[in-house]
């Protein structure tokens, strides 16, 4: 027996091994069956590939083509900055995806919470336990300076030395001072620190 002959021996036994395994044989089946569906479909396929060409090769249907495009689309001046900006952002493309679909997907929740009243209400109600305190307080403040105003406005009473020193006395004062003063303080000391580093 010749090299030749044996090689062919052996391509035939190693067929016939792959050939006899059920699962090959199942699978064969099925690609037949499914042989002519997929004729079918290259058939289509090659005959739009040859429509395709023959108006590729037609001038007139090319510029009846690119006329209309030419007119709905601004102009191009295809440059080597172009051509190169295009190239990065192609490059750029699988990122920009990744970001446009978090930005999807983030869009998505805002519009179900949106649509959703019982979320929207344990917001506003969450929002409104932060802020109602502070509203107090600050109507409070607003309040007590536009009384302090309405007062200042009414009296017109000269301040000595004497009434400043007083008022200097008084309790609520003498508060604001020492407030004021260890502001300072804090000011000064916070300077001193960041000017050793």
């Amino acid at each position: 027996m010749s090299v030749e002959q044996e090689v062919t021996r052996r391509t035939q036994d190693s067929l016939t091994d792959i050939l006899s395994n059920p699962e090959i044989q199942s699978s064969l089946v099925k690609a037949l069956e499914k042989l002519p569906n997929i004729m079918e479909k290259y058939d289509a396929l090659d005959r739009m590939l040859s429509f395709a060409n023959e108006v590729f090769k037609d001038g007139d249907s090319m510029d009846y083509l690119l006329s209309g495009i030419k007119t709905d689309l601004p102009p191009i001046h295809l440059n080597r900055d172009t051509l190169e900006s295009a190239f990065i952002l192609l490059d750029k493309l699988p990122k920009l995806a990744k970001y446009v679909q978090q930005m999807e997907l983030a869009i998505d929740i805002v519009e179900s919470f949106v649509t959703d009243k019982q979320s929207i209400e344990y917001l506003t109600n969450g929002i409104n336990d932060i802020v109602e305190p502070w509203r107090s307080k600050i109507q409070d403040g607003v309040s007590i300076v536009k009384e302090a105003q309405q007062r200042a406005a009414k009296d017109q009473s000269t301040l000595s030395v004497f009434s400043l020193m007083k008022l200097v006395k008084d309790p609520t004062m003498q508060k604001g001072l020492h407030i004021i003063k260890e502001i300072l303080t804090v000011i000064g000391e916070r300077n001193v620190s960041s000017q050793n580093k």
